[in-house]
């Protein structure tokens, strides 16, 4: 089977959301992802959830000049889609949105990372990523920067290995585990970073946003400047 290689030259980034278990809610992490600070590329609104060993995601490719105009509490529309005629998408861009004002969620973390992925060109059923020098820093403002300016190294020189399928497990995913005697573990960087630096880190980071400043950015999230701007950092 031939895999082609695709090296990420830039940080795989995402602004980590707040999660918390309401009526009727999973627990799910709420991300933004994307690849690099260039206006014209696509923000992919992300949630993800674990059921036993199995992680569940949902996501849909945004316009990054959507982006301010969603987080600030807007429901989307076609136009604010990467591909407006993809349902499945825009279904997963409505949850997103509806359930993070159903959980009062906001911006929390800016994580970023660089990641190497070898996948079937006919497919991505199968994908092996090796992910490095992952780094994050609370970031209450949904900015898309390209690094944030004090960020804290998640696993020092470590790279995080995942082998992802979707359907069976491939047999050369075993024999690479029995040959390198892997062990599965956890890697959770938005969590194992938090972890190591406290939680005192990240209420420093991010101060609570008033009821004035939520409805401001509301009403003029068309408007609102700053969105690729990082001259006013979180805390360290």
């Amino acid at each position: 089977m031939t895999y082609g290689f695709r090296p990420v030259t830039t940080s795989a980034l995402r602004i980590k959301i707040s999660r918390q278990r309401g009526e009727g809610v999973p627990h799910s992490g709420f991300r933004l992802r994307y690849y690099d600070d260039e206006p014209d590329t696509p923000v992919f609104f992300e949630i993800k959830r674990r059921e036993d060993n199995v992680i569940l995601k949902e996501r849909g490719g945004v316009r990054k000049d959507a982006v301010r105009w969603l987080l600030a509490g807007h429901m989307p529309e076609r136009k604010h889609m990467l591909n407006p005629n993809d349902n499945e998408a825009f279904v997963a861009v409505q949850r997103f949105c509806h359930l993070s004002l159903q959980l009062n969620a906001r911006p929390k973390m800016h994580v970023a990372y660089l990641r190497e992925a070898y996948e079937n060109p006919n497919h991505n059923n199968v994908r092996l990523t090796m992910d490095r020098q992952v780094e994050s820093q609370p970031n209450p403002r949904p900015r898309l920067i390209a690094k944030s300016p004090k960020p804290h190294l998640v696993f020092g020189k470590k790279v995080i290995l995942e082998l992802k399928f979707t359907a069976r497990y491939p047999k050369w995913f075993r024999e690479l585990v029995e040959t390198f005697n892997c062990t599965q573990m956890g890697a959770a960087k938005y969590a194992e970073g938090i972890l190591i630096k406290g939680e005192d880190w990240v209420r420093r980071g991010c101060s609570p946003c008033s009821p004035e400043n939520v409805l401001k950015e509301f009403l003029t999230a068309e408007k609102y400047p700053g969105l690729f701007d990082a001259t006013t950092p979180a805390k360290a």
